[in-house]
């Protein structure tokens, strides 16, 4: 049997992220003080960054000019800033 992954309430986002990343999972269990509050999974965080990378890519290549770029990209930097909730 294999054991729980878990991440704590205090986390980063961030943290919780790596984890999954590190054991190759798309769900972890979320404690505080050794009991469960939930589960987050890799969709929760994805969507708490607001795009997906495919996303991303197409809306750099469909700004036209420098400005419109520059308003995406501070978009995308809010959302990167929301993975450390």
């Amino acid at each position: 049997m294999s054991s729980l992954i878990k991440t704590d309430a205090r986390d980063y986002c961030f943290e919780a992220l790596l984890k999954m990343i590190r054991y190759n999972i798309h769900h972890l269990l979320v404690v505080d003080n050794g009991d469960l509050k939930g589960i987050v999974t890799n969709h929760d965080l994805m969507m708490l960054q607001g795009t997906s990378p495919i996303s991303i890519a197409k809306e750099i290549e469909s700004k036209q000019t420098i400005e419109s770029y520059y308003t995406s990209w501070q978009r995308k930097i809010n959302g990167i800033d929301s993975l450390f909730c």
